[in-house]
């Protein structure tokens, strides 16, 4: 249980020195800016305290790690509850169907239903191995202190473009060049992989600015035809080719960071050599208001990368990160077994035995997507990039030399493995609504039997739903965060579903990149001249569901109504409510669609951002990236607390057979309650 014990650490780095506050974007001297943001050290005192104890401490540090915690452990007793419950309902339902087994062949749907249900428990259970870890005590780490040359490794910055506008990497470049860090200890290497003369006119110009000559290098590789070039992997192991120094930071084009990135990163790295590498946030600064196709990645940004952060299984993002070169060498470079060479590396160095540090600090900002096409291209790739990194399982969750833990390999796992639900989210959609439309038989075995069954279910999916709600309660934006999360799941799961089917047909032409900067250039020039029905072309599996499903649930409601035939009445409560929260997660992408104007245009990029005299972008840590609130929320919301009430409903009315029977008798006729 060495794990769970890591999880409760309070690891410091430095408790001899008090931290300093984040300083502003600056240009120049990054000793004389540090000096002159310096924070004076307060005497317990001056803080309200007495000798050990701390006002400030607590009320900063302990007090909210302390209610952090308190809805730690309430989440994980439902989540508890819903595994017990979860595992009850299913194992009662097999020995159910195996009882009833003439009854349940007659109806093979059954079938189907009982296999995704099967799947959605053992998923239940890797998500609840997932929630279940505490999260990381880490504090903030001190400032490197920079004025002792002997405390400032060497490091070099790489830059990976891909046909960005230039304009964009430049800002990156400009924001790096800014750095709060010796200049004589970093370098930044500008890896061009789209040939751009343009880019390169502007970084030679750069260049020749006082101070940046050997600061700045631009690189540009040659790709032989009919040779494996690996991309973004490729590109970022040709910077390494070019690269001496003791720490490797990966930047992406678009992102702009803080100056204090690297004195904020380092200390981990120095104090700890076993730590391969540190990962920071992702932040953005276009996403739309309400962030409707749920961008900003709260979730992970906030919860699942501090919860892996506490055992070690913290893994890398693609940009703001800080390797160790040493490591990095050790396993030949950034692996490219599969697209999403971020994962696949970190995940190759964990296994090796070599930690992680996720820094939950806001350091970096850049672009989403700018187009609904961009954003599908970029969450394919790296959903097939996921997929990808099952070629590397033999080897880092079942080879010999594996240091993975158990609760590691199930991580690992589960990051992989929650793209399969896609297929089981459209065999469930697809037998509901077929049980729907035709009246489908649901039910086996007594009417007792399938009492307790429901009541089951119903104390599952209670206990999920508040362990859900606790989850995301000390979250930025927790009801808006909480509500676009479960409609990603489900508006998704159409885009999921085909590239699982592609990837295992077509494995190898699958394996493709485009940066998110090349997409949205490209579909940006190519559709300029877009027609209403071309843009919908991407949501029309959505349109088809949402128009078939009311048409049949407004059919159904009208049928339940005039017969009030016992088995139909339960069939429409039982999932109307179902396909009706549905139908409005699967709007989310048609209304992004249908309302283009009041979403962020590449064109006004620049509006919003800051920038000092230099032309170097700045922004607040404490503020950046925070997406806006909007008032359609409270439909999701509602509807979500609908689900609740209907399932606090069916475990209320299913707790005895004589109040099942009183319930059925107001809405059906006598005669037709089941026996």
């Amino acid at each position: 249980m060495g794990w769970l014990q890591r999880a409760g650490r309070y690891e410091l780095i430095d408790d001899s020195k008090d931290g300093e506050e984040l300083l502003p974007l600056s240009h120049g001297n990054g000793a004389a800016a540090h000096a002159a943001a310096a924070v004076k050290k307060n005497d317990d005192m001056s803080e309200g305290g007495f000798g050990f104890f701390k006002v400030s401490n607590y009320r900063e540090e302990k007090l909210p790690y302390f209610v952090k915690m308190s809805l730690h452990l309430l989440t994980c007793f439902f989540v508890i509850v819903n595994v017990i419950a979860s595992t009850k309902y299913v194992s009662f339902k097999l020995w159910l169907y195996y009882k009833e087994l003439p009854q349940t062949v007659t109806s093979p749907w059954l079938f189907v239903l009982l296999a995704c249900e099967l799947v959605y428990w053992f998923c239940s259970i890797l998500s609840a191995i997932d929630t279940v870890i505490p999260p990381s005590r880490r504090p903030k780490s001190v400032l490197l202190n920079i004025d002792d040359p002997s405390n400032c490794p060497t490091v070099d910055f790489l830059f990976p473009c891909s046909k960005e506008p230039p304009e964009i990497p430049l800002e990156a470049v400009r924001a790096g060049l800014a750095m709060d860090y010796p200049a004589d200890r970093f370098r930044i290497l500008v890896l061009d992989d789209g040939g751009q003369d343009e880019l390169k006119a502007a970084v030679e110009a750069l260049q020749s600015e006082s101070g940046y000559g050997k600061q700045l290098r631009y690189l540009r590789r040659t790709k032989l035809p009919g040779v494996p070039h690996h991309f973004k992997c490729g590109n970022l192991n040709y910077g390494l080719e070019h690269s001496e120094s003791e720490y490797i930071v990966i930047v992406d084009a678009d992102m702009i960071l803080h100056p204090t990135f690297l004195r904020r990163s380092l200390p981990y790295l120095v104090k700890s050599p076993n730590v391969a590498f540190t990962q920071i946030p992702q932040s953005f600064y276009n996403i739309p208001p309400g962030d409707p196709l749920s961008d900003s990645g709260l979730f992970f940004y906030e919860k699942m990368l501090v919860r892996r952060d506490a055992i070690d299984t913290a893994n890398c993002v693609g940009t703001g990160a800080v390797f160790r070169r040493k490591h990095l060498d050790s396993i030949g470079g950034f692996q490219s077994h599969s697209i999403t060479e971020d994962t696949n590396t970190s995940f190759i160095l964990l296994s090796k035995g070599y930690t992680s540090v996720y820094i939950h600090e806001v350091l970096q900002i850049g672009l989403v997507p700018w187009t609904f096409e961009g954003f599908l291209k970029q969450r394919i790739r790296w959903a097939n990039g996921a997929i990808h990194q099952i070629a590397t399982w033999p080897v880092i969750l079942f080879g010999p030399l594996t240091r993975f833990n158990w609760v590691q390999k199930v991580l690992i796992f589960w990051h992989t493995a929650f793209y399969f639900m896609s297929i089981t989210n459209v065999l469930l959609l697809a037998v509901l609504y077929a049980a729907l439309a035709l009246a489908l038989n649901l039910t086996v075995g007594s009417l007792d039997e399938n009492r307790q069954l429901m009541s089951y279910l119903a104390i599952a999916l209670l206990a999920q739903r508040l362990a859900w709600i606790l989850l995301w309660a000390d979250m930025t934006q927790s009801i808006q965060t909480r509500n676009r999360e479960d409609s990603f799941f489900w508006w998704m799961t159409p885009y999921f579903f085909r590239m699982m089917i592609k990837t295992f047909f077509e494995w190898n032409t699958t394996f493709i990149f485009r940066s998110t900067g090349n997409i949205d250039r490209a579909v940006l020039e190519a559709k300029k001249e877009q027609t209403s029905g071309g843009r919908f072309k991407h949501v029309k599996a959505h349109m088809i569901y949402v128009v078939v499903v009311t048409a049949t649930l407004i059919y159904r409601i009208h049928d339940a109504i005039k017969y009030k035939e016992c088995r139909s009445v339960l069939i429409v409560l039982g999932l109307t409510l179902f396909h009706i929260t549905l139908c409005a997660h699967m709007l989310v992408p048609i209304i992004f669609l249908a309302f283009p104007t009041s979403h962020f245009k590449s064109e006004d990029r620049k509006k919003l951002l800051s920038y000092d005299a230099y032309g170097v972008p700045k922004y607040s840590p404490a503020t950046a990236a925070k997406p806006t609130w909007v008032s359609s929320m409270l439909i999701y919301e509602f509807l979500f607390y609908a689900n609740l009430v209907f399932w606090f409903a069916v475990w209320y009315f299913a707790r005895d057979l004589e109040t099942t029977h009183q319930a059925l008798l107001s809405v059906c006729k006598p005669e037709t309650l089941p026996r």
